[in-house]
């Protein structure tokens, strides 16, 4: 079975620094859980084929109740994650290579604003002959390097992109450079593009990123996420 474009949602983390016992990806805004917004956001995308989430091991069954709920209309398929996310990562990659795909992207589940018009401009620049695909945001504010709470340099923004996620490439290439990070034993890097980069000749460009696609990191989070939601879903 062949598949063009696979997502692969990372939600192996457990999200410590939201203050709550369970992942963040299982708690709710405005009624569902976030990993059902992030899930919906991709299942609604003509351009996606499948999706693989790749979950923390304990909380697979959670996932799987959830997915029995829900109308979900792609394939979706369940991983276990593993010890960082990179590690996370390599694990949906395994289980995508059964599809075949062409392209892959790879997505923070704990962004659930993430839109479709994002997701397929990621697409279109990978299905235009990009390697890799980052969306980004130029940085709007001033800069500054501290040391004991004291500013030390002013760093000009030029030229400086906030990166989000989904992350988009060829699927031979990131497969390959994940699998020679491994080899290397290299398993820290902050994200699949540095990967991309380190191991691949493939340049990764720069799509329009979307201010509302917010990662839930912290508490308060969970307010501006519902608060975005409420304001993006006004007709």
């Amino acid at each position: 079975m062949t598949m063009k474009n696979i997502a692969i949602i990372v939600a192996g983390g457990r999200g410590t620094r939201v203050g709550n016992r369970i992942p963040k990806q299982f708690m709710e805004i405005k009624g569902k859980k976030i990993i059902e917004w992030t899930i919906s956001a991709f299942d609604s995308c003509r351009k996606i084929d499948g999706i693989v989430v790749v979950i923390v091991n304990e909380f697979r069954d959670k996932m799987e109740e959830i997915l029995l709920k829900a109308d979900f209309t792609k394939k979706i398929i369940i991983v276990s994650g593993g010890e960082t996310r990179q590690l996370s990562v390599y694990n949906g990659l395994k289980k995508a290579e059964d599809f075949n795909p062409e392209h892959v992207l790879i997505h923070d589940a704990a962004r659930p604003l993430v839109s479709r018009e994002l997701i397929e401009r990621v697409i279109v620049s990978l299905e235009n002959g990009a390697g890799g695909v980052v969306p980004a945001i130029p940085v709007r504010d001033t800069l500054v390097k501290a040391e004991d709470s004291t500013i030390k340099e002013y760093i000009p923004r030029e030229g400086l992109y906030l990166i989000q996620t989904p992350q988009g490439f060829n699927f031979t290439e990131i497969f390959a450079s994940h699998l020679n990070a491994l080899s290397d034993g290299r398993k820290e890097f902050p994200d699949d593009s540095s990967i991309f980069r380190a191991y691949s000749s493939g340049k990764v460009v720069i799509v329009e990123g979307d201010p509302a696609n917010i990662k839930i990191t912290y508490p308060g989070d969970l307010r501006i996420a519902e608060i975005l939601m409420n304001y993006l879903s006004d007709p």
